[in-house]
């Protein structure tokens, strides 16, 4: 590798770093506002709310995200990202078209069948998931460009943002659920407008001024044959991490699906997003490197980064999850309201379950960077059983820390499985190098 190559690479590491560690204060932040805004009821109405618009990002978004990562690097060796682009941009309108009317029938259901209580939520859970499915393609055509800084600040940004225009509203309105989603829904649409204006630079650099490109049916096929499974996977993906809070609610209340939702925040949720940050750093340098031809020694350095990554991530969860157990309670004395803080000796719990199920994300990407990503349906389909088994029982006899430990057994399953399957990849890969060099 040269000293180009590392020079970049590690400057793309230092905005990745610094912008997840921007993202982590913001949310660390924003959870110390609302939860002295909103009571423990108001708070799990609104993780139940947010986990509905995840419903969303999991499904159109994150698909979006891989299929233009995966796409950049062979689409730019062709100069085709203007037809990525605009391919990319029709599969995007479909997906508002369908979302639109996806909102108009919910509307008209809650309200024919009496839960017209529910109608306020909609809009604004519905324009923060449209614009953040938006802001997800632009970030993986950036990512894949490999512009980390403009990500990285973007993400950062959205953090902050989206709880202190929560807390605005709220202190100049009502204290609800349905306020603070307001403040979620115009801080996105404020980050998705600067997302689209620096979209556009990136374009001008790539197109100039004399192409008007089409969609390239060849490309519009490849992707949708590459992105029809993760549209299943997104859906269980948010069914295995999401599910926790509905057990809660159905087995309990939704004081302890607040109670929850903090500890999720402090302890899953920044390593999960932190997770997802790291893919896009290594993700694209790894699908540059895998490539279309799929080389021997080209895929044998990816499943080795891949591997190496995936076991730091284990060693950093364990030695954070271990300090944690000591000084769970000192920390959430300055990190959550008085009402919530009963809860802090289940803190270091989620981290661990968090870094566990997020080691088995990254040794996911081994199987994504070929181009067969059918073979991840069969686990995250039974993945999706067994967290919901691990949850819904766990909120059934024990309550909210059964979740809890529900989230630590599940995410160590998911990470056996996901070893399992990079293993097979390493080993399939090898197999069909010996029998092209025994052909020779």
């Amino acid at each position: 590798m040269s000293s180009f190559s590392v020079k970049r690479i590690s400057m793309e590491a230092v905005w990745v770093a610094g912008g997840q560690l921007m993202a982590a204060v913001g949310a660390i932040a924003g959870v110390r506002i609302l939860t002295s805004l909103l009571n423990p009821d108001e708070y799990g109405r609104l993780a139940l709310a947010t986990s509905l618009m995840v419903l969303i990002q999991y499904v159109f978004g994150e698909t979006l995200t891989f299929i233009a990562i995966r796409f950049y690097a062979s689409s730019a060796q062709r100069n085709m990202i203007p037809e990525l682009v605009a391919t990319l941009n029709g599969f995007f309108t479909r997906i508002t078209i369908g979302l639109l009317g996806a909102f108009a029938l919910l509307t008209a259901g809650l309200w024919i069948c009496g839960y017209s209580a529910w109608i306020p939520f909609l809009p604004p859970m519905f324009i923060f998931a449209l614009f953040r499915v938006y802001g997800y393609m632009i970030e993986g055509i950036q990512s894949g460009a490999r512009q980390r800084g403009v990500v990285a600040i973007h993400q950062a940004v959205l953090e902050w943002t989206r709880y202190l225009f929560a807390a605005i509203l709220i202190l100049l309105t009502v204290k609800k659920c349905e306020t603070a989603l307001w403040g979620f829904a115009v801080a996105m649409v404020l980050i998705a407008v600067s997302q689209w204006y620096w979209f556009r630079k990136l374009l001008m650099e790539v197109e100039g001024n004399e192409r008007s490109p089409r969609p390239s049916v060849p490309l519009f096929k490849a992707m949708l044959e590459y992105g029809r499974p993760l549209l299943v996977i997104g859906f269980f993906t948010w069914m295995l991490t999401f599910s926790d809070r509905w057990a809660l609610r159905i087995n309990g209340s939704t004081r302890d699906v607040g109670l929850y939702f903090v500890l999720y925040q402090l302890g899953i949720g920044p390593i999960v997003l932190g997770c997802k940050v790291l893919v896009q750093l290594i993700s694209p340098i790894l699908y540059e490197k895998a490539g279309t031809n799929r080389s021997s020694a080209d895929m044998k350095t990816v499943y080795h980064v891949n591997f190496l990554t995936a076991i730091g991530l284990v060693a950093v969860t364990a030695c954070v999850s271990g300090l944690l157990f000591f000084i769970h309670g000192f920390l959430f004395n300055y990190l959550v309201a008085e009402e919530f803080r009963s809860v802090s000796w289940l803190w270091p719990w989620t981290v661990l379950g968090g870094g566990l199920f997020a080691a088995g994300q990254v040794f996911v990407i081994s199987v994504m960077s070929g181009m067969d990503t059918r073979k991840l349906i069969p686990m995250k389909v039974a993945s999706a059983g067994v967290s919901a088994i691990c949850f819904f029982s766990g909120a059934m006899f024990f309550g909210l820390k059964g979740v809890v430990f529900g989230w630590v057994l599940f995410s160590l399953l998911h990470l056996i499985w996901a070893i399992i399957l990079h293993y097979q990849e390493v080993k399939i890969h090898a197999t069909n190098d010996k029998v092209v060099t025994d052909a020779f």
